[in-house]
């Protein structure tokens, strides 16, 4: 694979700050190049060719060297990926890689849109990638210990093609956001619930009242018209001795027709054996 590699080192001044040791490595040392106000090392790479290499801090990072080393030969039997720069800087804790690829593709898609950034690596005793994909609206970051080419490319594959997916099952700070984002969904579905079954409870109980009113008006034209005589019109029944009969079947279940008629008479009131019976028949008997 044809490719350029930048590795940048800065130095306040000039790379004599220290010296790098290239020995048992791949990498030999061409030159410096002036770029505005920063100064490079030269290297060429035997797989890789020429790069830029940029350091900065006072002590070498042999460990990462040699890593980079490694790398740059696996980077560069990628079938997927074809490099038109390469970018690396050491860090106090290593060396960072930048890769701007010239073709990234895998399973006939073009990666290249979805990775404006390129791809970041950082190595010291291994490697991990750390980059960011595009997909739609989406940035989702991807992190993660590299093992093989087929791993990075099913990585970056997951998250281009289906964003929410990978998030929730890789980002923890997104799944407890969503997680966040339902609990307070279900909390407000459960007021307004709450509110509508205050609501329904409201209209069944004004329902129930209009209904007990209709069919009170009902029972009472109907007693009125049991109660009327072979010629005259229909007799209502007086609300009193409706209620009171009521009242007293209510006490005592037991209490029949005749029995019903004592009591009304010890309590002071009158009544016909005709309208304690039609009492009974609708408003007691007839009710469920």
């Amino acid at each position: 694979m044809k490719r350029t590699i930048f590795v940048f080192i800065f130095v306040a001044s000039t790379l004599s700050a220290f010296s790098l040791d290239f020995s048992g490595t791949r990498f030999a040392v061409r030159g410096e190049r002036a770029e505005a106000d920063r100064s490079y090392l030269v290297l060429t790479h035997e797989d890789a060719g020429e790069l830029l290499f940029a350091a900065e801090g006072s002590e070498e990072p042999a460990e990462a060297l040699k890593t980079l080393d490694t790398f740059l030969s696996v980077l560069h039997s990628f079938t997927s990926l074809e490099t038109a720069e390469l970018r690396a800087q050491t860090e106090p804790e290593g060396i960072r890689l930048s890769v701007l690829p010239r073709r990234f593709a895998a399973e006939g898609l073009d990666l290249l849109p979805f990775i404006p950034g390129g791809l970041q690596f950082f190595l010291k005793n291994g490697v991990e990638y750390d980059f960011r994909v595009k997909s739609g609206s989406f940035f989702i970051r991807l992190r993660g210990v590299f093992t093989s080419e087929d791993d990075l490319l099913s990585d970056s594959l997951a998250a281009i093609r289906d964003p929410l997916a990978y998030l929730a099952t890789r980002d923890p700070q997104y799944a407890l956001r969503r997680i966040s984002e339902l609990e307070k969904r279900l909390a407000d579905n459960e007021k307004s619930l709450a509110a509508l079954a205050l609501q329904l409870a409201a209209e069944a109980s004004r329902a129930e009242a209009q209904r007990e009113i209709r069919l009170s008006a009902l029972e009472d034209a109907l007693m009125a018209a049991l109660n009327k005589g072979l010629f005259g019109g229909p007799k209502p029944i007086k609300p009193e001795l409706v209620a009171k009969i009521i009242e007293l079947r209510a006490a005592d279940p037991s209490l029949d027709r005749a029995g019903m008629a004592e009591k009304l008479k010890a309590g002071g009131m009158s009544a016909s054996s005709k309208e304690i019976d039609i009492v009974y028949r609708v408003k007691i008997d007839g009710r469920p």
